[in-house]
């Protein structure tokens, strides 16, 4: 950074390429740059049901400033900075997910249909794949890889808060997954690490990483995650190719070196809302390809590229996973009857049917329900095998809070509605006084659900994770 000159905090090399890049447009380019970036959040719509009614009262009560929609993303607005929805209770019991507008772009390029395969390739901090989620509607298997430990941890938090079933969350680098899947995948989102440049307006100490040679290194890094990506596509896939910077090598000429490399890929057309073509070649239709500029849409810099694999008459290239033999470990008889039994006092077992044994798998004393279509982890780092359902310690069943944040309140049988006081001592760890049934209760506020407690007759003890209490405004109220 020391040989990088710098120019009203902005280093100076980038501003001269940008100025190659937009000519006239350059002034309004350096304008925006001095202005507030956008915010927005996207409604949850596997736990709002996507009522309109609903959505209204969650909008009033956390962004009541907000008065627009994000023209790319249904259910989701922008909001003006004094809003302050991540303190919300209604953000942490999962209701909706805060991200950068520009960012929720790509996912609605990539045509999800329910009961697909799709990978995240590069998953953290989980705002695409729970876009991805949204589209399976609960049919398919999501796979939600993060290389980064840490990350891959937010990133399997995430899922959990927001109630999300079929994703399995990995821990590992693009071509671990080419050797473990094969070409397996309909659709792959590659959102690429990249050096950052359309985010710098809300990130400074990105501008502060940033030198001349960064953009030739994160192309590199891009290539190869590209590869890893077409070798696991089934063909007639597609995966959607996207960066937030504005450099050519991380863009226009990843996808053109990718093309070919990779001459059964073509690229397909995008219509985006504030979306600019991207910068042409005489080779490839890479006008194909959009730019989001800050100066001329309400986000941040972004690129994306459509990219179609062809239909082939010959074999499909084999799910490697086809010669690994399924070693997951189901539950022992014995704990998966303490399981049933404790599965059909809890839940009204037509909505929520007891789920096989033979559906289930072990990881030390958890007991996980994986995605139909999943097969044996074996070999590759796990941090979510879809959705965690109980632990098994001393002859003893203990619901989890993920499965408290994956199921609505009609598929209980006990269920305790909590007034906004109570909401409030219960997200931060306190017990509520109750005379009820016995057992497991599915604490709910406004019917919806924030997690499990146990009632012994007297009182509701709290299971509410103790790294998530926390206290909240007082003037909550319920909607």
């Amino acid at each position: 950074m020391s040989e990088t000159k710098v120019h009203f905090g902005w280093p100076a090399e980038l501003l001269e390429r940008m100025e190659d890049l937009l000519g006239e447009e350059f002034r309004d380019y350096r304008e925006s740059l001095s202005e507030e970036g956008w915010q927005a959040l996207r409604f949850n719509m596997q736990k709002t049901g996507g009522r309109e009614e609903i959505i209204e009262a969650l909008r009033t009560a956390v962004i009541p400033g907000s008065s627009e929609k994000v023209p790319w993303e249904k259910n989701a607005w922008y909001y003006d900075r004094p809003d302050t929805p991540g303190k919300s209770v209604w953000h942490d019991i999962g209701l909706y997910y805060i991200q950068e507008p520009s960012a929720m772009i790509p996912v609605p390029q990539m045509g999800i249909r329910p009961g697909e395969r799709v990978l995240d390739l590069c998953a953290a901090p989980g705002g695409k794949t729970a876009q991805i989620a949204q589209r399976l509607q609960g049919k398919g298997l999501l796979v939600s890889n993060e290389p980064y430990p840490d990350r891959a941890a937010v990133l399997s938090q995430n899922m959990e808060r927001l109630g999300i079933r079929n994703t399995v969350v990995t821990n590992e680098m693009p071509g671990r997954l080419l050797a473990h899947f094969g070409s397996f995948f309909d659709r792959i989102l590659a959102d690429a690490p990249c050096s950052g440049e359309g985010m710098m307006r809300r990130h400074p100490e990105v501008r502060a990483e940033w030198n001349p040679g960064i953009n030739t290194m994160c192309a590199a890094r891009q290539q190869e995650i590209l590869a890893c990506a077409a070798g696991m596509l089934k063909p007639g896939g597609t995966i959607v190719y996207s960066t937030c910077t504005f450099a050519p090598e991380e863009n226009e000429r990843t996808i053109a070196q990718f093309l070919k490399l990779h001459p059964d890929f073509t690229l397909g057309e995008m219509e985006i809302p504030g979306g600019s073509p991207g910068i042409g070649s005489a080779d490839f239709p890479l006008e194909r390809t959009v730019r989001i500029w800050p100066h001329r849409t309400r986000g941040e810099g972004h690129f994306i590229a459509l990219l179609k694999k062809a239909c082939s008459a010959e074999v499909e290239q084999e799910d490697k996973r086809n010669r690994k033999k399924d070693r997951r470990k189901t539950p022992d008889r014995e704990s998966y009857k303490l399981l049933c039994a404790s599965w059909e006092a809890l839940f009204d077992t037509e909505k929520m049917p007891v789920p096989e044994r033979d559906s289930l798998v072990c990881f030390g004393d958890n007991i996980w329900l994986p995605p139909e279509g999943t097969g044996s982890p074996d070999g590759l780092k796990i941090k979510r095998c879809g959705l965690e359902i109980a632990s098994v310690k001393k002859g003893r069943i203990s619901f989890s809070h993920a499965l408290a944040m994956a199921v609505s309140a009609d598929e209980v049988r006990n269920t305790y509605a909590m007034s906004a006081e109570e909401v409030l001592k219960w997200m931060n760890g306190e017990t509520i006084p109750h005379t009820g049934q016995k057992g497991y209760v599915l604490m709910t506020a406004s019917g919806f659900p924030a997690g499990f407690g146990t009632c012994d007759g007297r009182q509701i003890k709290n299971h509410y994770p103790k790294g998530l209490r926390k206290r909240y405004d007082p003037s909550f109220r319920l909607l």
